[in-house]
């Protein structure tokens, strides 16, 4: 399972400075991100990140840059640890 919180989303859409954005790639890399997912261009190991990696996909941003996402394997977040409590 793959999850995002709100910050990641807003993070991920809106611009720097914009509702905690960052990187101004809008809803529609959202709404596609699961299929660049299944098909990404690479994969590499993370050599600054352990049990992480780096998914390349075809997306470009606003400088028509490669779209990476950084992927943490094993990663349990606090709310989800609270939910299987429950």
């Amino acid at each position: 399972i793959i999850t995002l919180n709100q910050s990641d989303i807003r993070k991920i859409a809106y611009p720097e400075g914009y509702m905690g954005g960052k990187h101004n790639l809008g809803f529609h890399a959202l709404e596609v991100l699961p299929q660049q997912l299944e098909n990404p261009v690479a994969i590499l190991k993370s050599s600054s990140q352990p049990n992480s990696l780096v998914i390349f996909t075809e997306l470009l941003d606003t400088e028509n840059r490669p779209v990476m996402v950084a992927m943490h394997l094993d990663k349990i977040r606090k709310d989800s640890e609270k939910e299987k409590k429950e």
